[in-house]
């Protein structure tokens, strides 16, 4: 029996037995009758998806049909304990150290019970439910006619600025004790836009059956970048990545020829694996392919897992929950690089909190650090020149940003870099606008995010991206059988997804700790030492608005990576704890 006709029956009987004993009472009352009390279970209240003013009001084209399949994500309130009593110590852990933590679901997430009281209610015909196995977050698979009346609404088409989309006519209405253990529900709008790409491509070479993998003079080669930025000092420690895991949300499918060519050329004995969430996707894309390539070239030993699903609104949030399950259980080091994101007004709060609460989990509770590059549209991450934006997720405060530069090589290695930046055609960014960089409207700046220049005039107490920075242009790819020169942060934050797990190979080698988040650059730059500085400073370049200059700056962070010093600085960090 459901938990609604159970309700209702119980509810009758109360009523009949009323009657009865009124009419045994006989005659009238000039008391007063006390109010009944409704059910808290079944005490509805309105849920807001964070749509902006100007979606609610766009004139409505249509009704959503019936039939219409839509999958919702219900991402649940974790325990600030539970996590607390699961992350390491400052932003560390001993490898070996991770738990499962799957077995802390009941106290992580929503309890067993609670799922049984949830499932009652979104149990609808024909409906498909997937709890995760951290309890954090539940997927229910139905038709749009039977969520809408569940949900005691109407979705409906709405047409504004030549984008059509859906949403509902008025609030749905949740139980009360749903309503009280949410963090968002996603699924019921598609206001919010897709994730976007952050790359540009040249060709530089005709297409060839067998492409030389010789590139041209003017091509910062991944030789270069090493040198640039001291992989070379982790490559003569024997750290290429052995056992080391990058994770790569893509949102299109890569080019095999071209990413097998690519590792014949490098020296690539790692592996690549593929998981799909849920459909595969069937476009083959310069993005998924650039990603994979950069880390075939740093990293000749590192093992790559593309996590890839067709593109929609709601992507990301499903690629992120399904590496939460994946490695719920892992006793191994992981980290993530990703490439895609929106301008932060292209997304209902609704759905960037669901993201948000998946990157914070990741963190803390998985010990990963999430890369995520900061956009190619400058200080104008909606591509709409002087309108001030910056592109989410690098603006959850859990993840680090990526921002982009121009490098210069010589013999000697790193000769000059500034910030990558074109404001040659301000008509439209098609991502070449250069590193994205801003204050976030959305977040506030966490207390770890400090150091020489983060106070500025333009701060306002909200998150301000990015964190660090990388070669961003200039980069040669395979793709479709040539060469291409790529400009985009979608190449600098591989760059620093991998290095940093190099790093990471070296202090478990050394120590026996690898560290985590974005706090631990912040630190290693306070650390810092008369002869050691873990960041080269830019300070050259802006990105159409923000400036360079000392210390953190919009336009880069803290700086691109020097991976021997940041080595030194936080392995002396393990030592002196270790001590202390």
């Amino acid at each position: 029996m459901s938990y609604k006709a159970s309700f209702w029956r119980w509810s009758l009987s109360s009523l009949l037995l009323l009657l009865l004993l009124l009419t045994a009472c006989g005659g009238e009352s000039n008391q007063a009758q006390p109010t009944p009390t409704q059910n808290p279970a079944l005490e509805r209240v309105p849920y807001d998806l964070g749509l902006p003013d100007e979606a609610k009001k766009a004139p409505s084209v249509g009704d959503v049909p019936g039939d219409t399949q839509l999958k919702l994500n219900i991402t649940f309130k974790t325990d600030d304990k539970v996590i607390q009593d699961i992350t390491g110590k400052d932003g560390k852990i001993k490898d070996g150290d991770q738990i499962d933590i799957s077995k802390k679901a009941n106290e992580l997430g929503i309890t067993d019970q609670e799922y049984e009281q949830i499932k009652q209610f979104f149990g609808v015909q024909d409906a498909k439910l997937k709890l995760g196995k951290l309890h954090t977050y539940l997927t229910v698979e139905a038709k749009a006619a039977s969520i809408a009346s569940l949900l005691q609404t109407k979705l409906v088409y709405k047409e504004l600025n030549g984008r059509k989309f859906y949403m509902p006519e008025k609030d749905p209405m949740l139980p009360k004790f749903v309503f009280e253990r949410i963090v968002s529900v996603t699924g019921l709008e598609t206001y919010s836009q897709a994730p976007q790409k952050s790359l540009s491509l040249t060709p530089l070479t005709a297409r060839q059956p067998q492409l030389d993998c010789k590139a041209k003079d003017d091509w910062v080669t991944p030789q270069e970048v090493a040198k640039a930025y001291g992989f070379d000092h982790l490559y003569d420690k024997g750290w290429t990545g052995k056992g080391m895991t990058i994770l790569l949300p893509e949102f299109e499918t890569y080019d095999k020829e071209a990413v097998e060519r690519y590792g014949q050329c490098v020296g690539y004995k790692g592996k690549i694996d593929v998981v799909n969430v849920g459909l595969p996707p069937i476009e083959v894309g310069g993005e998924a392919t650039l990603d994979i390539e950069m880390i075939q070239g740093l990293a000749p030993e590192a093992n790559i897992v593309v996590y890839q699903a067709i593109n929609t609104p709601f992507s990301m949030e499903w690629v992120l929950n399904q590496i939460l399950d994946d490695y719920a259980d892992a006793k191994k080091p992981a980290v993530i690089s990703l490439s895609w994101g929106n301008a932060e007004h292209d997304k209902a709060t609704s759905s960037v909190r669901a993201v948000a609460e998946s990157i914070k989990l990741l963190t803390q509770a998985r010990y990963m650090t999430v890369f995520v590059a900061s956009g190619d549209c400058g200080a104008y991450g909606g591509g709409v020149y002087k309108e001030l934006a910056v592109d989410f997720p690098s603006s959850v405060p859990w993840s680090v940003g990526v921002g982009g530069t121009k490098l210069s090589t010589g013999l000697l290695g790193r000769m000059n870099e500034a910030v990558w930046s074109d404001g040659s055609n301000t008509s439209e960014c098609k991502n070449t606008w250069g590193s994205g960089g801003g204050v976030s409207t959305l977040f506030k700046r966490p207390e770890w995010q400090k150091g020489d220049g983060v106070q500025n005039e333009y701060s306002n107490g909200n998150r301000q991206v990015p964190d660090v920075s990388a070669v961003a242009i200039d980069l040669p790819i395979i793709f479709q059988g040539a060469w291409y020169s790529v400009g985009g942060t979608s190449a600098a934050t591989p760059i620093w997804a991998t290095g940093f797990s190099l790093l990471n190979q070296g202090l478990i080698a050394e120590t026996g700790y690898y560290y985590y988040g974005p706090d631990t650059f912040y630190k290693a730059s306070e650390n810092r030492g008369l002869l050691t500085n873990p960041f080269f400073d830019v300070k050259e370049g802006d990105n159409l608005y923000y400036k360079a200059g000392a210390g953190w700056d919009y336009p880069t962070g803290l700086g691109t990576p020097n991976y021997l010093d940041l080595y030194l600085i936080l392995k002396g960090t393990i030592q002196e704890e270790s001590q202390s």
